[in-house]
């Protein structure tokens, strides 16, 4: 049987200035980051939070994406064709995205250039003509970087989270400040974050004031505040697909949300991350038949425990299937064999913590199953992720 979830994210951030002296300067506009592809790989095995644990600030304008403007692009034979001159070589393995998709969409990956109004896609779909954007995802490091740095800022409000279980989406920020600039001033023209100290990659970039920079004077340095914004789902009662080998039918449901995030401190937590693209969840079969429930996050409250039997003991740890690198899936797999434990009444398959003490997602069966020693169960739980891109 299969169930899964999907995460959709988004990456903003703002920047204002310390003077030389510790005093507040001015404020940059806010702004929005590309994840790239990169990141969301890293993803398999990281937490989300971990792909900001340092920022870094650099010099050059590369743009991270070209917007259409007026030409069009229709899609058909896995073949895009735009309305007048636009792609360039470059765009092989970059990101297609229509204007009439959803933001939280997909895209196309850019697979192979014919010529200036011709690229090869991804996709065998025939899609109509549109206005379209190409994302630079495949890019790995900023133009020029300058200075990476990872020490949180010590001000009230500056990290933390909040959780919205009407719409599903849980934002979490952390701040950090940058290294005082030593010459009699500096232009900085685009900036990322990574999870690792050294090496030059990143795991996304932006551009600060869209390329034209900002510059800071001797003494000076930033105060970045960085936001994820991930919505998760499914936070509403959906089918399931068919149960093989056992009748009726069965939903799920997001119980409780474990996710990683910062706290007031801009500390990450611990604790398993069973909604994280990296958590391996613990398998659980158990008899209750109560209704699914509307999620709780688990770093405000949890879901209290329900009454019944669950067998096996605790949860059976799931394996993970090799990673597809830019699939942005992870699929786990939870066997429990011929020959251990049975049970006269399974109504639901609870996914959460090795441990069994808490249902992070559920999947409730519209009739009793039996599960006898001779029956083998296998379930699959597919999570994938991606980001929010706006044209």
């Amino acid at each position: 049987m299969k169930n899964g979830n999907h995460t959709a994210a988004a990456v903003s951030f703002d920047l204002s200035v310390i003077n030389a002296d510790g005093t507040p300067g001015r404020r940059v506009k806010r702004h929005k980051n590309l994840t790239l592809n990169r990141g969301l790989n890293m993803l398999f095995d990281t937490q989300w939070t971990s792909l900001f644990t340092y920022f870094c600030l650099g010099t050059s304008s590369n743009p991270t994406s070209r917007d259409s403007g007026n030409i069009t692009v229709s899609i058909a034979g896995g073949v895009a064709t735009a309305s007048a001159g636009f792609f360039e070589a470059q765009d092989v393995t970059r990101l297609l995205k229509l204007d009439s998709e959803d933001p939280a969409g997909p895209g196309v990956i850019i697979t192979g250039f014919n010529g200036p109004t011709s690229v090869a896609v991804a996709t065998l779909a025939t899609i109509p003509a549109a206005q379209f954007t190409v994302w630079y995802v495949s890019d790995v490091a900023l133009g020029a970087e300058v200075q990476r740095f990872n020490l949180r800022s010590g001000d009230t409000g500056d990290h933390g989270y909040a959780w919205n279980g009407a719409t599903g989406v849980l934002s979490t920020w952390v701040t950090r400040v940058s290294n005082a600039v030593t010459a009699a001033s500096q232009t900085f023209k685009e900036i990322g974050w990574d999870r690792d100290g050294g090496g030059g990659a990143v795991t996304g970039r932006a551009l600060i004031n869209n390329g034209i920079g900002d510059t800071l004077m001797l003494g000076q340095k930033y105060k970045v505040r960085v936001q994820l914004d991930r919505t998760f789902g499914p936070l509403v009662v959906r089918g399931c697909p068919q149960l093989v080998g056992w009748t009726g039918t069965a939903e799920e449901c997001i119980e409780t949300l474990t996710a990683s995030y910062w706290n007031v401190n801009g500390d990450e937590p611990g604790g398993e991350k069973i909604h994280d693209p990296c958590g391996v969840p613990g398998l659980m079969l158990a008899d209750y038949s109560d209704a699914l429930r509307a999620p709780f996050f688990w770093g405000v409250q949890g879901q209290p425990r329900l009454a019944g039997d669950v067998q096996p003991y605790g949860g059976r740890g799931m394996d993970r299937l090799p990673y597809v690198q830019n699939s942005f899936e992870n699929n786990c797999k939870g066997v429990i064999d011929a020959g251990i434990g049975t049970m006269p009444k399974i109504r639901s398959i609870s996914l959460g913590d090795y441990w069994g003490t808490r249902e992070c997602q559920r999947m409730l069966m519209s009739a009793d199953q039996i599960k006898t020693s001779a029956d083998k169960v296998e379930v699959n739980f597919r999570k994938t992720w991606g980001r929010i891109l706006v044209n």
